[in-house]
């Protein structure tokens, strides 16, 4: 499936204001952030904590460098003797679209370790309050918000607790997971229903991650 995701996300760069050289640079860059996940979350969280860089330098494999500039409101990347620079905007697009044509969707059922460092103030002091492990189980994935305009990446209780008609569901971008604990049960049509339902689906409609807010993205 992976060269199908690489068509369409060439599609998508072709409405941007870039050169097919600049797509190139970025496909292969996909490729990266599609085998190492880890690498696209720091460097997401990276461009959203405003760091002035993130740096990638792998043992194999040719390293890059991300130096960001809020002021010119543009990012330049390195990769070896390559350099490309892109408006915050269109790296933001770039972004939203790579997370959701490669991102990792956990099956249902997925028990996963939040990353307090990055969870609002006031959940935090709630786990706190009832002593309980940063523990989530997944009940939903890509749900719908903002008038089925965008999506959030999962739907999740507190575990071992679960689903209780008391508890409000948390919503959680993937951002949120430091570990994954243990994950549900998958088979042929579960993928199906990823690819069909939450990446190609949604590609068609522009339906991206709510972490992309739309006005701050390019748009054609």
């Amino acid at each position: 499936m992976q060269n199908e995701w690489l068509t369409l996300l060439r599609k998508a760069l072709e409405n941007l204001p870039i050169t097919d050289e600049d797509i190139v640079f970025l496909e292969n860059l996909a490729l990266v952030f599609s085998g190492h996940p880890d690498i696209f979350k720091a460097c997401h969280l990276a461009y959203l904590d405003e760091e002035k860089e993130y740096h990638y330098h792998p043992v194999i494999g040719a390293p890059y460098d991300f130096i960001f500039d809020y002021t010119l409101g543009q990012v330049t990347i390195y990769q070896s003797d390559k350099q490309l620079i892109l408006e915050l905007p269109i790296f933001q697009s770039y972004l939203s679209y790579v997370d959701l044509l490669f991102g990792k969707i956990y099956p249902v059922g997925s028990i996963v370790e939040l990353d307090k460092e990055l969870l609002p103030d006031d959940l935090v002091a709630a786990f706190a309050r009832e002593n309980m492990d940063f523990n989530v189980v997944i009940s939903g994935r890509r749900a719908l918000i903002n008038n089925q305009t965008s999506y959030v990446d999962y739907v999740g209780y507190i575990w071992p607790y679960g689903f209780d008609f008391e508890a409000h569901p948390l919503l959680l971008s993937h951002l949120f997971i430091k570990r994954v604990i243990s994950e549900g049960y998958t088979d042929v049509r579960d993928k199906h229903y990823c690819d069909e339902e939450l990446r190609r689906a949604y590609y068609y409609d522009k339906i991206f991650s709510v972490m992309y807010p739309k006005g701050e993205i390019y748009e054609d």
